[in-house]
């Protein structure tokens, strides 16, 4: 197997982006660790780094919401839900949800876009600190709760806010934020289309390759790009129906000319086969090596008969670099911060992997990042 750590830099408009991301993500770092590191902090800790890995791969991410783990009802159980709200729920709702933009949510401490509501209490979340929240393994109790009051939370009847406008406020009031299109490929997505092309022209088109990446959103601003540039791809992701997945790995293996699969990380670990393409692009390495290597084993296994080239793209001077830091160092450490473990050395990993001001090898205090 070959390997290839591709460094990409940001051009002016994506680092300005990213430095006035990242001035955000630290000013809440400071404000989350003032009293000290606890396990109390820990999903905020991790939702402040998502927001640091997605602003490396596109700008327009931010518009987006990562919607991990909150299960898809359709619209018609959304308002049934609503309507099914406890009346002093719905009467303190009323008024909180007059100015949505005023909203935070409670875990990263930001504007709660995509703000869902959870139906026994009425805390607000937002979309994707809930669904952080929902698929993390960090809680030992058989069932979620609030993380705001600790009371019970129904994932299946949480209610988006939208809804509950569209409910019991003026319908001219529901806003329905509407996403801006890519439209400009990113430096990352640019050097994926090179390596692409250089795919194909080295063997002349008969080489599959699959493209990784941790958030859905991103599979979408990727589809985008290769219909732009003339590549013949699949999906394999939550957008796909669990019945139909199967005939995507086998539609990509028998058509040949379909040269792309886009895939989650998470879902290219387990139990595939995956030997028809030798080409892989990890567009973003998240904080748990062990995944990845487990899809990269879905590729090399028997049955392979080509070379295989991986791929991984890190953006220099960003967070990246301290996630790749980190999984050369010590997989374990990473791994045990990525599993959703609350204890001093996964939390002290994430804060590392935010901040930089520590090496993630020291069991000393986690300090706030320097002003």
């Amino acid at each position: 197997m070959h390997e290839n750590i591709l460094h990409v830099d940001f051009d002016e408009s994506e680092r300005q982006y990213y430095s006035s991301v990242n001035a955000e993500v630290q000013g809440k770092f400071q404000a989350l660790t003032r009293n000290g590191m606890d396990k109390a902090n820990y999903f905020s800790l991790s939702a402040l780094l998502t927001k640091l890995q997605r602003a490396c791969l596109h700008p327009s991410l931010d518009d987006n919401t990562l919607a991990a783990g909150i299960q898809v009802i359709n619209h018609n159980a959304h308002i049934r839900n609503a309507k099914a709200l406890d009346p002093t729920v719905v009467n303190r709702l009323k008024i909180s949800l007059q100015d949505e933009s005023a909203i935070d949510c409670p875990i990263c401490m930001d504007a709660a876009e995509g703000a869902m509501i959870i139906p026994e209490c009425g805390h607000i979340l937002c979309k994707r600190c809930l669904g952080l929240y929902l698929t993390s393994d960090s809680s030992h109790l058989p069932n979620k709760l609030c993380p705001e009051c600790r009371g019970p939370l129904a994932q299946k009847k949480v209610v988006p806010a939208t809804v509950f406008t569209e409910v019991f406020l003026s319908p001219q009031r529901t806003n329905k934020k509407q996403l801006c299109p890519s439209t400009k490929p990113s430096k990352k997505i640019e050097l994926l289309l090179d390596i692409l092309k250089a795919a194909r022209e080295q063997s002349g088109g008969h080489d599959k390759t699959i493209v990784f990446t941790q958030f859905v959103p991103f599979v979408a601003i990727l589809a985008e790009h290769l219909n732009r540039n003339g590549y013949k791809f699949m999906r394999y992701d939550t957008s796909v129906s669990t019945e139909n997945r199967m005939k995507i790995i086998d539609g990509f293996r028998a058509d040949p000319t379909v040269e792309v699969l886009l895939m989650l990380t998470k879902q290219g670990n387990v139990g595939l086969n995956l030997t028809m393409a030798n080409r892989m692009v990890i567009m973003d390495s998240g904080w748990n090596s062990s995944m990845e290597d487990q899809a990269i084993g879905r590729v090399l296994r028997i049955g392979q008969t080509k070379e295989v080239h991986v791929h991984r793209l890190i953006i220099k001077n960003t967070v990246e670099d301290r996630i790749h830091e980190c999984c050369h160092q010590t997989k374990e450490a990473v791994s045990s911060a990525y599993s959703g473990e609350v204890n001093t050395i996964g939390t002290k990993q994430i804060a590392y992997l935010i901040c930089g001001t520590v090496s993630p090898l020291t069991s000393s205090s986690i300090a706030g990042p320097s002003t």
